[in-house]
């Protein structure tokens, strides 16, 4: 009996007692209740430029930034792997330092980075080959919650809205991301979001624009086969497209047909769904019978530019309650950036422009504050006139629209001119 009484004492120390013990105790934080993530708070171009001075930190910028005449972060050896957190702030890009560079963008290269909540507005900005808005080259990185309005990107190379090349072995992801109002320029290769695609998702993100190869047929047309909404070249089969919306070019020249290349579709995508584009569109791309490839809207997933509302947008999976709202010029926009009338303003230096064009109906009167060399391009990329204005000066042009470019000791500036309109 007595050996009984032992045997049990020992069943009860060596596992009841604890497990008892371990239900009383209280419950351990979890490790993201642990770690806090210690941003350096930056606020000026100046402090911006010092993230190449460490490329694992982690920033958050707490003002809008206007940064002119910028020599890309990073190098395609040495990557940023922190975090850039725009707290909902704008990044003005008006130009790169060098536009014959290669690999042009805010960051040449990141892997198994974050970028979120930012703006990124600006000029004309050029490049060579893979040239793109904020990232030239990534792996393993996040974009959530990036807006990119009013760019003019254009390059002698490869050209992307957002990311050049997604590297294979970690996938990308982008969501709840939006390019608008931007044209997308290459010879070669021009996508609005993505050039070369490998191991990455695109989710709840939208494209209001132009991308357009300077390929052109014997009437002097872009081939719109070579361009595409969000991915030009399919490298892998893990790709997938969910929520997406094409919703045409705000100029109505629809240089920009596909979701996806038709060119180089050779791969098929792990997944096309809920993704959706205008009538127009879809009336622009009847002229190519292709109607299986995985770059064309799937068969009913088109509507009218006025159709595009609130309730279309949550019915594909977009979140209205955090992220979205539409804002007074009837696009979605970030619930925390433009409330549901209004665009946040530019910075109080970019209000004050340099340029001003009157439209003629034979050309343009064009006035600057400060003397400014002007570039005149047409919408397909092609430089038509370089001009150096001290005061004010008359422009003969043939009807059409144009964009400009304004370079100033003080500033760059981009617009666009209608003439005969």
């Amino acid at each position: 009996m007595k050996m009984k009484n032992i045997f049990l004492y020992v069943i009860f120390s060596v596992y009841i007692s604890p497990l008892i013990a371990y239900s009383q105790r209280t419950e351990l934080p979890t490790t993201s209740e642990i770690i806090e993530i210690i941003y350096k708070e930056i606020s000026t171009p100046e402090e911006f430029d010092e993230i190449r001075n460490d490329l694992a930190g982690n920033y958050k910028l707490t003002a809008d930034i206007e940064l002119s005449y910028f020599e890309p972060i990073g190098s395609l050896t040495e990557a940023f792997t922190g975090c850039l957190d725009g707290n909902g702030f704008q990044l003005c890009v008006l130009s790169f330092k060098s536009y014959q560079g290669e690999n042009n963008a805010l960051f040449r290269y990141a892997r198994n980075a974050s970028f979120r909540d930012l703006l990124i507005t600006g000029g004309v900005l050029e490049g060579k080959d893979y040239t793109a808005t904020l990232v030239s080259r990534c792996a393993g990185t996040t974009f959530e919650r990036i807006g990119i309005e009013d760019i003019y990107l254009k390059t002698s190379g490869k050209v992307a809205g957002l990311v050049c090349i997604t590297e294979s072995g970690e996938e990308t992801l982008i969501k709840d991301c939006y390019i608008k109002n931007t044209v997308v320029l290459g010879e070669g290769l021009a996508a609005g979001f993505v050039g070369i695609a490998n191991d990455i998702r695109i989710e709840n993100s939208y494209f209001y624009g132009r991308a357009v190869n300077h390929y052109y047929n014997e009437i002097g047309e872009p081939l719109s086969l070579h361009s595409a909404a969000f991915l030009y070249l399919v490298n892998n089969e893990n790709i997938i497209l969910r929520g997406c919306v094409y919703l045409g070019d705000p100029d109505g020249i629809y240089g920009t047909l596909l979701f996806v290349s038709l060119k180089e579709m050779a791969t098929p995508l792990a997944e096309k769904s809920s993704c959706y584009t205008t009538t127009e569109v879809k009336e622009a791309l009847d002229l190519f019978p292709h109607p299986d490839y995985p770059g064309m809207p799937d068969e009913g997933h088109w509507m009218d530019f006025a159709d595009f509302t609130r309730t279309q947008y949550e019915k594909i999976g977009w979140d209205f309650e955090k992220v979205w709202a539409i804002g007074s010029d009837g696009l979605p926009g970030f619930k925390d950036r433009i409330g549901e009338t209004s665009v946040k303003e530019k910075p109080s230096s970019l209000q004050e422009k340099n340029t001003s064009v009157t439209n003629l109906g034979d050309g343009a009167e064009i006035t600057v504050r400060w003397p400014a060399i002007i570039k005149i391009y047409t919408l397909s990329g092609i430089l038509i006139r370089q001009l150096e204005i001290n005061e004010k000066q008359l422009v003969a042009l043939l009807p059409g629209t144009y964009i400009y470019q304004a370079v100033s000791v003080e500033k760059t500036e981009t617009g666009k001119i209608y003439v005969g309109k």
